[in-house]
């Protein structure tokens, strides 16, 4: 990039607030039922198992020993965030 040029990003959605682990697992498989996010959103981003029919939302429900286990190996896992990555023009 040179001096004076910007990067714009355009976005349907904000990034949230806190960690995506605690937030309530019903709170997110409502929101898997009501399609606004993917049964693999909810387990890749939050934590959250499911179980059910996948083509049948409405047949969903928290796997709450998967639950655990999500977020249990992910809060093991887990590491300092790195510094926000700095840019040099």
């Amino acid at each position: 990039m040179q001096v004076g040029q910007r990067i714009v990003s355009l976005s349907a959605g904000g990034g949230g607030y806190g960690d995506p682990h605690t937030r309530d697992p019903q709170a997110v498989l409502r929101d898997v039922v009501e399609g606004y996010i993917s049964i693999d959103r909810a387990r890749a981003v939050y934590g959250v198992a499911a179980r059910g029919d996948a083509q049948r939302r409405e047949t969903l429900s928290v796997d709450a020993p998967g639950t655990a286990r999500l977020r249990g190996d992910r809060t093991r896992d887990r590491t300092e965030p790195p510094d926000r990555c700095p840019v040099t023009l």
